[in-house]
């Protein structure tokens, strides 16, 4: 008896056996982007339109105002509790989404949010950031430095 026949005789068999080898990966793959890559954020940085248009020959940091992206790239949605940025050492509640809408903010699966930076009534500039941070609903906090802030805007 050859192996085409045995495979012939052990369909079924092998069948079952493929089916739960790949219910068994698809699992194991759910709960490893589960515990470790959950969840994956990025924050992004970049010089707002109208600045952009006004100051186009090499804006100094005085004149550069921001908005800053949010992008969740995991398959599962998150919740954004706070986001603020430093300024002079101390945290300030300064950032608000484009849409308006009011913090707690759900972002779905592979989904942006946009953040203007701003306090009291004024824009604030990027010489006066020092740090922008985003905690989540569980806690979990990412946080973008001055440097990382001013490359994402070079590019």
């Amino acid at each position: 008896m050859g192996l085409i026949d045995w495979i012939v005789t052990n369909k079924d068999l092998l069948t079952t056996v493929a089916a739960l080898a790949a219910l068994g990966l698809s699992i194991f793959n759910v709960f490893r982007n589960h515990s470790i890559g959950l969840p994956k954020l990025t924050i992004k940085a970049t010089p707002r339109e109208e600045v952009l248009r006004h100051y186009s020959n090499h804006p100094d940091e005085e004149k550069l105002y921001l908005e800053f992206e949010v992008i969740n790239k995991s398959i599962f949605p998150v919740t954004i509790k706070e986001s603020c940025v430093m300024i002079k050492g101390k945290w300030v509640d300064a950032a608000i989404s484009k849409s308006n809408d009011i913090l707690p903010v759900r972002i779905d699966a592979r989904d942006i949010i946009s953040f203007n930076l701003k306090e009291g009534n004024g824009d604030i500039p990027l010489i006066d950031i020092e740090k922008i941070k985003v905690t989540l609903s569980d806690d979990k906090q990412f946080s973008l430095s001055k440097r990382a802030i001013l490359k994402s805007c070079k590019k």
